[in-house]
């Protein structure tokens, strides 16, 4: 195998959405998400999303894994609803 090909299981799936679409629901989503998968539910462009962890203004923390970027689902949960147990 091609070392720049990743093995099964290396890392969570992606969300593909298109422009206009429905942001997928976080409850479907896997518990760690890629920078690119936040930016889909937040709705807002993944060069914004990069933009916003670089800054660290994204509502949930940024996990850094090498150049990689990750926020955890329950986090960013927690963060969009507050008031919620």
């Amino acid at each position: 195998m091609d070392r720049l090909t990743p093995s099964v299981g290396d890392e969570p799936p992606r969300v593909e959405i298109s422009t206009g679409a429905k942001p997928p629901r976080l409850e479907d989503l896997p518990d760690v998400l890629h920078i690119e998968d936040v930016a889909a539910v937040l709705r807002i462009s993944r060069t914004s999303a990069y933009e916003y962890a670089r800054r660290n203004v994204l509502p949930a923390p940024v996990i850094r894994c090498g150049r990689r970027l990750f926020v955890s689902k329950a986090a960013l949960l927690k963060a969009l609803n507050p008031d919620h147990d």
